[in-house]
């Protein structure tokens, strides 16, 4: 079973002599593979992390009460609820302070299945709570209030980094061919090919057939010649020569 194929282009390596197409073959960084093979490709460049930040509005409540809402987050790869629960002490006396310290108290317990996350009085408040994710672990969310007393609102949703070298490093990508490493504190875009390669002989009579292969190419951002490189493949999964033209190299007409 052929094996997917990650190539991690650094550096002086994240340049248009990385890349090239003729008489119909693609060599990307020394390895070759015919483009009539392409089933489909895609580019997604780097987006850089969003924290989460989420309101409780408390309206009042009613002594001894219990009223309670749900954060739910991700967690290095898991979903993990937590039930944040506090008492009515009087009327319009829950209060901001009750939920800060009920949230605060479940993110400071420590161990990695509990809230990666902080809250504070909005502006000093005793009615606002405001609920930031910490740095890595912005997908979280609120939900299922027990009453109309608390008031849910999300003012920004999280969104995950992506293509983050160290996000990368720690799915353990590694270039297939030199284990080259994505740098972390840089970022990279991604080529995602979707290829249909032989596997050599096999099967009862010998046959050579073709099976499915990913390829995925991670491209440093920022470097000198990243930009050309970029224009070049772009070209090509448009259908283009690497200059941008015609499309005889991809044909294997030139």
């Amino acid at each position: 079973m052929n094996k997917d194929i990650n190539i991690v282009l650094n550096g002086a390596d994240a340049a248009a002599a990385s890349f090239d197409v003729a008489d119909g073959v693609v060599s990307i960084d020394g390895y070759s593979f015919p483009w009539k093979k392409i089933q489909k490709a895609s580019k997604t460049v780097s987006a850089a992390e969003v924290p989460a930040e989420l309101t409780v509005d408390v309206t009042g409540s009613v002594a001894g009460d219990e009223y309670f809402f749900y954060l739910t987050q991700s967690i290095d790869g898991e979903i993990k609820q937590q039930r944040i629960s506090v008492l009515g002490q009087s009327t319009d006396q829950l209060t901001s302070d009750a939920i800060v310290a009920a949230i605060e108290t479940i993110a400071g317990a420590g161990g990695g299945s509990l809230l990666k996350a902080s809250a504070d009085n909005a502006g000093g408040t005793v009615t606002l709570v405001t609920i930031d994710s910490d740095a890595g672990y912005p997908l979280i969310s609120i939900s299922n209030a027990s009453s109309g007393v608390l008031t849910l609102a999300t003012v920004t949703p999280g969104e995950a980094a992506v293509n983050a070298g160290a996000d990368l490093l720690a799915r353990g990508i590694a270039d297939s061919f030199d284990s080259d490493l994505p740098a972390s504190g840089t970022t990279y875009t991604l080529y995602d090919w979707s290829l249909k390669l032989p596997k050599g002989k096999g099967g009862f009579n010998g046959q050579t057939d073709d099976q499915d292969v990913s390829l995925k190419l991670f491209v440093q951002e920022g470097q000198a010649g990243t930009a050309a490189l970029v224009t070049e493949v772009d070209n090509v999964l448009a259908g283009l020569n690497p200059g941008g033209t015609g499309s005889d190299e991809l044909l294997g007409q030139d």
